[in-house]
């Protein structure tokens, strides 16, 4: 394979890298209305325990949540969802823990339960689907996804949902998709680091699947052909490169450019083999380049540089172009 470009493999990509650690007062809104029912008061009572002791199970949990202490706040949530299954928020909260320790699979159904209990708790709606898109169930994911990123009006959770639908869609395989998603995540966040660095992976990743396309429907075409130099040519393979360039233009002689990036690349070649004849081949082509269009300036600028090196061997002979 020619390409330079590198296909992006989220399926093995550190979550962390994705954006899916979350803060997690972004996603405990939907427990803020939660209070201590009579229902699970008349359970614990049942239990012969009192409220107190529920009220000081329920500020632990929220004391180990707010301090990052996701290990209590799991074991604390789950005895709260023991005393009381048919509490949404509870739910939702475990669910929230679950998935900040990276255990999406526990996640996943206590999830799906609190949403059966409570469906309008959007943020819990969002929560499922990237610890679905985690577990590599994209196509389960992507209607969460989609909702998240299109609809919610809180900004960090539109950004999560956006990050993960990036990778859903290449994940499925649908890249133009995964474009669009990075362009509107650059839009919106277009100073935010990790956006930058995976929109430049999705750039990365759609660039190599069209230059592929373009490889098996126009093995033979020029485009494929100056596509594969440019590619050597940024990997410093220069060998490769010029015998690219030079298909390029046995195919059309003229091509604009061209004979300025093969003299580029016999330069740079010369440098890495100490080879007199290749600068002198690149004096050449760059003239001719520059011949053909005056208002090459790379074209000039290059000859400027053979000409400000006093013991230049190459340099431009008395029959140049500006005489």
């Amino acid at each position: 394979m020619f390409f330079r470009y590198t296909k992006a493999n989220f399926s093995n990509e550190n979550p962390q890298n994705l954006g899916t650690v979350f803060n997690i007062n972004q996603f405990t809104q939907d427990s803020t209305s939660w209070m201590i029912s009579h229902t699970i008061l008349a359970a614990i009572r049942t239990m012969g325990q009192t409220s107190d002791s529920v009220e000081s199970l329920y500020q632990q949990a929220q004391q180990a949540l707010s301090q990052g202490c996701y290990a209590g706040a799991e074991r604390a949530y789950e005895r709260l969802s023991k005393l009381d299954p048919a509490t949404a928020e509870v739910r939702a909260n475990l669910g929230l823990i679950y998935f900040e320790e990276r255990k999406f699979d526990q996640a996943v159904p206590v999830l799906r339960q609190a949403l059966k209990l409570k469906p309008s708790m959007v943020k819990s709606q969002s929560l499922l689907a990237m610890s679905l898109s985690e577990l590599g169930n994209f196509s389960e994911a992507l209607p969460g996804l989609e909702k998240g990123f299109h609809r919610s009006s809180d900004p960090e959770i539109k950004r999560m949902c956006g990050l993960q639908l990036e990778r859903a869609y290449t994940g499925l395989k649908r890249d133009s998709q995964a474009v669009e998603v990075a362009m509107d995540l650059n839009r919106l966040y277009p100073d935010d680091p990790e956006i930058l660095y995976q929109t430049g992976k999705i750039y990365d990743n759609f660039a190599f699947v069209t230059m592929q396309k373009l490889a098996q429907v126009a093995p033979s075409s020029v485009w494929r052909h100056q596509a594969a130099a440019e590619a050597y040519e940024s990997e410093g393979a220069y060998s490769l490169a010029l015998t690219e360039y030079r298909q390029v233009l046995g195919l059309e002689p003229d091509r604009p450019g061209v004979h300025y990036r093969l003299g580029r690349t016999l330069l740079a070649r010369s440098y890495q083999v100490t080879s007199a004849q290749d600068a002198a081949e690149a004096a050449k082509e760059i003239e001719y380049e520059l011949k053909r269009d005056p208002t090459n300036a790379n074209a000039a600028y290059e000859l400027g540089r053979f000409d400000a090196k006093p013991d230049n061997s190459t340099k431009r002979r008395s029959s140049s172009i500006w005489q």
